[in-house]
């Protein structure tokens, strides 16, 4: 009986060694496997229902209320005073639209002779930031638009009583 200890006794120190190598070995080798496996791995996936947005967009830019002029009138606009306003915004295509600056391209007017080939640089404006870039089908506000005529070193006399057309656009 005592032989048949023995051996019992012998055999769990033996399974508790290899145990615990066994455990030191998976313990060492574990984290690298697994950070091998982590750098090594790859695979695929399918992410469902995206919406993308139209690439080209249309907006309008109006005036949204009256017209305040300063300089020499506050009733009309003359050379070396402004026109100011608020301008709205609205996406009539593509929306939303995604909108930073408003810029003044270009002017026309309905008198012969008061273009921009006889007074290139005749209108100016500063670039408005639009503070809601995000633009909708229900429009936002870019703020106050001003324009500057600008009182050139010739004669204007020809652009009295016109009515002006100002092309404001966006980047």
């Amino acid at each position: 009986m005592q032989r048949i200890r023995r051996v019992i006794e012998a055999g769990r120190i033996g399974r508790t060694r290899w145990f615990v190598v066994a455990l030191v070995v998976a313990l060492t080798l574990l984290p690298a496997v697994e950070a091998f496996a982590f750098f090594a791995a790859s695979g695929s996936g399918t992410v469902p229902n995206v919406q993308a947005g139209s690439p080209n967009s249309t907006v309008a830019i109006a005036p949204n209320g009256g017209y305040t002029y300063a300089g020499p009138s506050t009733t009309n606009l003359m050379p070396g005073g402004t026109v100011s306003f608020n301008a709205v915004i609205i996406c009539t295509a593509g929306c939303p639209a995604n909108v930073t600056t408003v810029n003044l391209s270009s002017w026309t007017s309905d008198k012969a002779g008061c273009d921009t080939a006889t007074f290139p640089g005749s209108f100016t404006m500063p670039t408005v930031n639009v503070n809601n870039s995000n633009v909708t089908a229900s429009g936002v506000s870019a703020g106050t638009v001003t324009i500057t005529w600008v009182n050139l070193a010739v004669s204007q006399n020809v652009c009295s009583g016109a009515k002006f057309a100002f092309v404001l656009v966006i980047p």
